[in-house]
């Protein structure tokens, strides 16, 4: 760190280097020094060490809500495990439909690899190959639209059993 901190500002101002580069020649500047012309640097590294210990033990204990930003941390709010689930898509019946056929045809492709091949077929596909996808999907939202009213009104009459 230290040897970095003498070195750094000549290179930079020697040559146009990036940040990277730079980086690069103080570690092969710093490789080339003998472990004589090291040492002081390793000396003043072993100092401060101990200077940090001492801050460390003398700092004043930190508190749980102590952070970076003054904003509350938001929690994560917990999904409603009778809460519906959304349809899928067109598209996410496609998958499920084509999926085995593509992991026989290509058994030694990636998963990440097999979900692009499909994505790219999808694509391709007109829409008069699409549309049985997009009639399981108006179907699934009607349905899912039947869940949720269901489940808004299992809601309300807790919320009003709660309430009395």
């Amino acid at each position: 760190m230290f040897f970095s901190k003498e070195v750094r500002p000549k290179i930079a101002s020697e040559s146009k280097l990036s940040f990277a580069e730079i980086a690069r020649e103080v570690s092969r500047r710093w490789s080339e020094l003998s472990p004589e012309e090291k040492q002081p640097y390793n000396e003043l590294n072993e100092k401060d060490k101990i200077r940090y210990k001492e801050e460390l033990a003398n700092a004043p204990p930190q508190q749980e809500s102590d952070s970076d930003s003054d904003e509350p941390k938001k929690k994560k709010k917990k999904r409603d495990p009778l809460l519906p689930k959304r349809p899928k898509t067109g598209f996410f019946f496609y998958l499920d439909e084509t999926r085995n056929s593509i992991a026989e045809e290509f058994p030694d492709m990636k998963m990440s690899e097999r979900s692009k091949l499909m994505g790219q077929r999808w694509s391709q596909l007109s829409n008069e190959e699409k549309k049985p996808f997009i009639e399981k999907n108006i179907i699934a939202k009607e349905e899912y639209k039947v869940a949720m009213e269901k489940y808004n009104q299992n809601k309300a009459k807790q919320a009003q059993q709660e309430g009395d």
